[in-house]
């Protein structure tokens, strides 16, 4: 007698759902960037971008002073449906022997200041940089700036530090090479990971849910395997309701 043994549609679900909806293979997501140099100059303006860099505090004598948050990589989302990552730190960017200075900004309310870009152009006896933001432009008339990186980049998931994290010292022009958070906010860092690899595992999730083909798989098979996934899905919702990824 020639016998089929047909695999059992609980074991399906379990070879297609199981190792994702339960062991999820996470990233490695708290891996350190590679930072090229920690001060950057007028000389490296054309590998440098500021869109969407934002500043918290300007400074003006004989130089002007710009506190901001530095973006040094965006990172695209390995699956579907999750946000950018960015790769950023506290940086200071200096314009020396300033011999224009001007501040063009209008605006119905204060909710911050973000950088479009830096607009390059030569002037008599100097160059022209026209820092253009979402209010208004900064003109600085200045033949040099430098940037100095003031700690390591962070991995975010908006394009700032969290004011808690970047530190106080808002005009410092030293790099502070070894610093290392305290316990407290590593931990409340490794806790937002922990819930965005759980995103990633939702999002991935909900994919295969779109993909899944009942044509590929006999009716009690295919329940069975849309079960499984419904069911994890529901389980991370409960998991990341009330978070920042709630929605992510």
């Amino acid at each position: 007698n020639n016998t089929t043994n047909k695999a059992d549609p609980q074991n399906a679900a379990l070879a297609l759902c199981g190792d994702r909806c339960k062991t999820f293979k996470k990233t490695p997501i708290l891996k350190e960037y590679n930072l090229e140099k920690w001060t950057w100059t007028d000389a490296d303006f054309g590998e440098m971008g500021w869109h969407d860099c934002p500043i918290y505090a300007v400074k003006f004598e004989d130089k002007v002073v710009i506190d901001l948050d530095y973006i040094l990589k965006w990172n695209e989302p390995k699956v579907k449906g999750m946000s950018y990552t960015f790769w950023i730190s506290p940086a200071t960017l200096i314009f020396e022997n300033v011999s224009l200075f001007k501040m063009n900004f209008i605006t119905e309310f204060v909710n911050g200041m973000e950088i479009h870009g830096i607009i390059k152009s030569d002037v008599k006896n100097s160059t022209k940089w026209i820092i253009e933001t979402q209010e208004g432009d900064i003109t600085i008339h200045s033949k040099s700036f430098k940037q100095i990186i003031r700690r390591k980049p962070t991995l975010e998931f908006e394009q700032f530090i969290p004011e808690n994290e970047r530190g106080n010292e808002h005009f410092s022009e030293l790099s502070d090479k070894n610093y290392r958070h305290p316990k407290e906010i590593l931990d409340k860092r490794k806790a937002k990971f922990k819930l965005y690899e759980l995103a990633n595992e939702r999002a991935t999730l909900k994919i295969e849910l779109e993909n899944l083909n009942r044509d590929k798989y006999g009716t009690k098979e295919f329940l069975i395997i849309k079960r499984e996934i419904d069911s994890r899905i529901e389980q991370l919702n409960e998991k990341l309701n009330g978070t920042w990824f709630e929605k992510a």
